[in-house]
C-alpha cells in the first residue's frame, strides 16, 4: 500500500471510529467482526463524506489487520455500525496457525 493510501486509511478509521464507536475501534485489540456488505450502510450513513475509494481503503487496512482477522471465529458475532449483532459467524475465518518449524 502506498503511503498516501496509509495515511487515507488510518484518517477513515478515525472518522468511521468517531462516528460509530460501537462498531469501529482504533485499538486493534478491540476490534469486532464487522457485518458483511457494511460498506453499503456507511455509505448511505455518510453520505457523500467519504468517496468509495476512501471507504474501500479505510475497510480494507480495518479488516485485513491481524488482529481482527483472529477474531473470526465460528460462533462470533458480526456487528452493525450501532454494535448490534447483525449475524453469527457459521465456519472458521480467521487464518490458520502455520507450524513452527520441522516436526520433532
Amino acid at each position: 500500500m502506498k503511503v498516501e493510501d496509509r495515511h487515507t486509511a488510518r484518517a477513515v478509521v478515525d472518522l468511521l471510529a468517531e462516528r460509530f464507536p460501537k462498531a469501529f475501534c482504533v485499538y486493534q485489540a478491540r476490534r469486532k467482526p464487522l457485518k458483511v456488505r457494511i460498506h453499503c450502510d456507511l455509505m448511505a450513513a455518510l453520505d457523500g463524506a467519504l468517496t468509495e475509494r476512501e471507504l474501500h481503503l479505510g475497510l480494507g487496512w480495518y479488516t485485513r489487520n491481524k488482529i481482527y482477522r483472529v477474531k473470526l471465529l465460528k460462533g462470533a458475532w458480526r456487528i452493525d455500525l450501532n454494535g448490534n449483532v447483525a449475524a453469527t459467524i457459521t465456519e472458521n475465518l480467521a487464518p490458520a496457525s502455520k507450524p513452527k518449524g520441522p516436526a520433532a
